[in-house]
């Protein structure tokens, strides 16, 4: 059976420094400066929702079935663990970010995606400042 969604880890060289990223494979490759083990780690707290049969393979996962939604999310988190710092602001993320409705998955998602595409990390990152002060996650 063929998965739904693939996510990986590389690491890569930057500026001399070995920065771990992590790739979706979502329609175009998206790439984000994030540890797989957060990933992971959050995939593992919203799929006891979603119920989504995956298989993790040293730092690949792949995702069985209905899982666009549950790949938007981690997207959207992904990009908020790349452009924060504060550990305490990603903590309340993960709340926020696992009662958005599909529509807000969807439009945060794609925003996302289109930066990421035009600007790259710091396109995204104007994304991320505009989801954490509608959210009120700063405060």
């Amino acid at each position: 059976m063929e998965p739904s969604a693939t996510i990986f880890s590389k690491k890569l060289k930057r500026k001399g420094k070995e920065i771990e990223y992590t790739f979706f494979d979502v329609g175009s490759r998206f790439r984000c400066k994030c540890p797989f083990s957060k990933v992971h780690e959050y995939f593992e707290e919203l799929n006891k929702n979603f119920k989504i049969h995956h298989e993790v393979d040293d730092n690949i996962l792949k995702l069985y079935g209905d899982s666009e939604r549950l790949v938007k999310k981690l997207v959207i988190f992904c990009s908020l663990c790349q452009c924060v710092k504060s550990k305490s602001v990603l903590r309340r993320s993960k709340g926020v970010i696992a009662e958005l409705s599909y529509f807000e998955d969807t439009f945060w998602f794609s925003k996302i995606l289109d930066n990421f595409e035009r600007g790259g990390y710091w396109s995204v990152c104007r994304v991320v400042s505009s989801f954490r002060k509608l959210y009120r996650l700063d405060k």
